[in-house]
């Protein structure tokens, strides 16, 4: 890992941070945590998930390079098993 890219992820820890002292919402916490994740891996797409206890799985954030918005909309739940990513 060079220097450039730990400068990088310790900017991007301290803007998140920023945001969890502000209380942030979670929704705008999430997108930000998505955003952020995505770009310091170079990735098109990031999404996060929640498990939920009866097995499905929710999108509670994401972020894309070329769409606006998240790649599945907030709440979208599916079946983790099912493979219907």
């Amino acid at each position: 890992m060079s220097c450039e890219q730990i400068v990088e992820e310790r900017a991007a820890l301290r803007r998140v941070a920023t945001l969890v002292a502000r209380a942030t919402p979670p929704e705008q916490m999430f997108a930000t945590v998505a955003a952020e994740v995505g770009e310091l891996l170079g990735n098109d797409v990031t999404g996060i998930i929640r498990l939920d206890p009866d097995g499905m799985a929710s999108a509670v954030g994401g972020w894309s390079r070329s769409l606006h918005g998240p790649l599945f909309p907030i709440g979208t739940r599916v079946d983790p098993d099912a493979g219907t990513w």
